[in-house]
């Protein structure tokens, strides 16, 4: 079985999002702020000479702000 790196940062995308916009406190709010950098820095990472499943996909996938 072939595992999607893009497909893995787009789902871990998505469920960063969900639990950002969840009610939380001051003490998940900055662990929160520290995994969205992370997450963004997964994001950015590509491999030029991949199979086309190692893209940059700052630019496609939203974050949601942590409030």
């Amino acid at each position: 079985m072939k595992a999607s790196f893009d497909g893995a940062r787009r789902n871990l995308a998505n469920a960063f999002n969900g639990i950002a916009k969840t009610e939380l406190d001051e003490e998940q709010k900055e662990g929160m702020h520290d995994m969205r950098n992370a997450i963004v820095g997964l994001l950015c990472m590509y491999d030029e000479n991949s199979d086309g499943d190692c893209n940059c996909l700052i630019d496609e996938v939203r974050l949601e702000e942590v409030k």
